[in-house]
């Protein structure tokens, strides 16, 4: 059976799954990510797990090296050291980036330049004034993405 979702589209990938991040150990990093992708799913490079951003850079060409299939980078704010560091590797590789708690606005002009895409899951958009937002703490209202940021 073939999926056509959004997802797929969007992706490239087979079925509409996406890896979940995985924040330490070998299991956020390449190896992982390929077999989810190699299976039809979108795989994903955590990069709290590569620690530093030159690990993250060789988990990337890692698995570029070892897979045609598509995957992205997830960058978490918190639990992954030097994001703005680790940002800019995903930009000069041209690699798409799912986050859940980082709002990149400084470097929009170049995602945009990179044709790179940037998503978040839905639990981290908000619309104005709803109650989601109302039960977030002050401090990490900063990170959420207000909803008309992506449209």
């Amino acid at each position: 059976m073939e999926w056509k979702t959004r997802i797929t589209k969007l992706f490239g990938c087979q079925y509409p799954i996406l890896e979940g991040a995985y924040g330490n150990g070998k299991i956020g990093q390449w190896e992982f990510a390929k077999a989810i992708s190699e299976a039809g799913a979108l795989g994903m490079i955590t990069a709290g797990a590569c620690r530093t951003p030159e690990r993250l850079r060789q988990n990337i060409r890692n698995y570029r090296d070892a897979s045609d299939k598509p995957f992205v980078v997830n960058l978490s704010f918190g639990p992954c050291p030097r994001i703005d560091e680790m940002f800019e590797v995903c930009l000069e590789e041209r690699v798409n980036i799912e986050t859940a708690a980082y709002k990149p606005d400084v470097f929009a002009q170049r995602i945009k330049e990179s044709g790179a895409m940037v998503v978040t899951p839905p639990a981290f958009v908000y619309y104005s004034g709803d109650r989601y937002l109302e039960s977030v703490a002050q401090e990490a209202r900063r990170w959420l993405c207000p909803l008309a940021s992506l449209l």
